[in-house]
């Protein structure tokens, strides 16, 4: 390339360099103007709509329930219940026999319980609790064919024979935390609440006293019932009871089937318990009394005989041991019971007991002695001994063994926490039982 020509375009683009060094400031100054110009804009644009925020109605929120909620802690509806199954061995006269069963310790069950606030101090209860057998499956006192000569009943709720689903209570009514509770129902006497309570077994296992002093017309669960439950008031607290009993329909007295030399009338089964009790610390002391007519007579006797007696009972709660006391004194007299049928016409009872608490572990121990002073002289004498394993808050685990000791004329069973156990048929038959399970609480 000749040097004139390159001298010639080196020219141009110096002169091109400095134009465009030259336009810059203006081009800078140009687009800072138009970044000007859009920010106000948009001032004013934020301007107009607080403005018109300004002038628009107040926001209304909709209305909010101040019914405040049920708590947890208060819940209308539980479902509850008691699952024991276990293994017993036992010899009622016809030899050793093993089984495989339910209501070993404790009788099982499944119930629903209602607890509706109505104030804040009031509030709707009920209860329908029912016995199961786990062994068989079979709920309440539900019909079912028990095996030869395998027929008591532990508990009257138990299966035995009958068509109550809810055998074990059913109930309902107000309950106040300042006045107390006033329920109507199938409910527990205050005399049975307050055997248990003054027994180390309460209604567990083999020994428990109310399984053979509840033979002297004790009340245990009682139908067609209202019942008044005190509050608490400085320790002191009790039930009242009252039953229109069996609620026949009758005028005078009737046979309670065509043909049947048994009889009842409108007064079967009506009659009153009343029960009180103190607690103080590791004191306990109650006592109890009742009146009731019984449900039938056989054609021999005049009429209704009557049920009666009365309960003390105590406990005392050492530390290291927990003792127990109880006597019971009965009588069942009238329409010529005492001459007829004769049988517990009057009887008296004490129970002697204790438990031994070691953390998760609690032995027992009871012993009762039941003599029937009527004519029949049945006599026995029950032992109970028992021991548990805590493994959580609602599973134990026991071990237990009982002895029944009949006199000659005597032929108790053995009961259990609520099972179906073997009949004694031999009159001054002992009879020893041996068992193990868990019971588990839901």
């Amino acid at each position: 390339m000749k040097p004139f020509k390159q001298n010639k375009i080196v020219s141009h683009l110096a002169l091109t360099a400095l134009a465009l060094v030259a336009s810059c400031p203006a081009m800078a100054n140009s687009e800072i103007e138009e970044l000007r110009k859009e920010l106000a804009a948009q001032k004013e644009l934020i301007q107009q709509l607080i403005a018109a925020q300004k002038s628009a109605p107040a926001y209304t929120p909709p209305p909010v329930s101040v019914e405040p909620p049920i708590p947890a802690a208060e819940k209308v509806l539980t479902f509850y219940g008691i699952a024991d199954v276990g293994v017993q061995n036992t010899n009622s006269g016809q030899g050793s026999k093993w089984s495989i069963g339910t209501g070993g310790w404790l009788a099982s069950r499944f119930g629903l319980s209602v607890n509706k606030p109505i104030t804040p101090d009031i509030k709707a209860v009920a209860v329908a609790e029912a016995g199961v057998q786990y062994g068989t499956g079979a709920a309440g006192a539900a019909s079912v064919t028990p095996g030869i000569n395998n027929g008591y009943a532990s508990s009257a709720a138990s299966t035995a024979a009958g068509t109550q689903l809810f055998g074990r209570q059913i109930y309902a009514g107000i309950s106040s935390k300042t006045f107390g509770a006033v329920t109507a129902g199938r409910q527990y006497a205050g005399t049975f609440a307050l055997n248990g309570m003054t027994n180390a077994l309460a209604f567990n296992g083999y020994g428990y006293s109310g399984s053979i002093m509840g033979a002297n017309g004790m009340p245990t669960r009682v139908n067609n019932s209202v019942v008044y439950t005190s509050p608490s008031l400085n320790g002191f607290s009790g039930q009242l009871m009252y039953s229109t009993g069996s609620n026949n329909n009758t005028n005078g007295d009737v046979p309670i089937a065509a043909g049947s030399t048994i009889k009842s009338n409108d007064k079967a089964g009506r009659g009153v318990d009343l029960e009180a009790h103190y607690v103080n610390g590791p004191v306990l002391v109650g006592a109890s009394t009742w009146n009731f007519y019984s449900t039938t007579f056989t054609g021999a006797e005049t009429g209704l005989s009557k049920r009666s007696g009365f309960q003390v009972g105590s406990a005392y709660d050492f530390g290291p041991i927990k003792v127990f006391a109880n006597y019971m004194d009965g009588r069942i007299k009238g329409g010529g019971y005492e001459n007829v049928t004769k049988a517990f016409s009057k009887t008296g009872a004490y129970s002697l007991s204790a438990m031994v608490p070691l953390g998760k572990h609690r032995f027992f121990a009871s012993m009762t002695d039941f003599n029937d002073k009527s004519a029949n002289n049945m006599d026995a004498k029950l032992y109970g001994i028992g021991y548990t394993y805590q493994a959580e808050e609602t599973t134990k685990y026991y071990i237990a063994a009982g002895h029944m000791n009949n006199s000659a004329n005597a032929s108790f069973s053995l009961p259990d926490g609520g099972s179906l156990v073997g009949n004694v048929l031999t009159p001054g038959r002992g009879v020893t039982g041996l068992m193990a399970g868990v019971t588990l609480g839901f």
